[in-house]
């Protein structure tokens, strides 16, 4: 599932030598149900997975509702909270992660050192071409370097 989201534009997390992404088109297979499945606590643990799955939750045209609903089906509420409140911190005015958050039921913070850091999901510099500065993005999916089209 890692391929296909390096597919639908993950470039961060692409790597040389990767073999081709499955062709399956979003219509098919929608970037929200690909975030929970990357999230799903039926997979072996792997902290670059859920990282992976951090980006897909953030993917332009995602709706809050669904990722919702198909977070408490999957039992991965826990961590898309934890994404979710991530987001919401890194990017206070994206009206996708306070909406996400009030739809997701409460829950407790996981364990330290359980769950990826939040900067995990964001790219941060330390030096500009301003000089040092600190500038965040949250790591998401670029339609402009997608492998697959759909």
């Amino acid at each position: 599932m890692e391929l296909l989201a390096v597919g639908r534009g993950c470039w961060h997390y692409g790597q040389p030598g990767l073999p081709n992404p499955p062709n399956i088109d979003e219509a098919q297979f929608t970037n929200e149900e690909l975030a929970i499945v990357l999230l799903s606590p039926g997979l072996p643990y792997s902290p670059h997975t859920i990282r992976v799955g951090a980006a897909m939750i953030g993917a332009s045209g995602n709706r809050a509702d669904l990722i919702a609903g198909l977070a408490r089906r999957e039992g991965c509420d826990v961590v898309v909270r934890h994404i979710a409140r991530a987001g919401h911190q890194f990017e206070p005015d994206n009206a996708f992660w306070p909406d996400l958050l009030a739809r997701l039921p409460e829950t407790a913070e996981p364990p330290d050192g359980v769950l990826p850091h939040p900067t995990r999901f964001v790219s941060m510099t330390g030096l500009t071409r301003s000089g040092p500065g600190k500038v965040i993005v949250w790591i998401r999916p670029r339609a402009d370097l997608a492998i697959l089209n759909g």
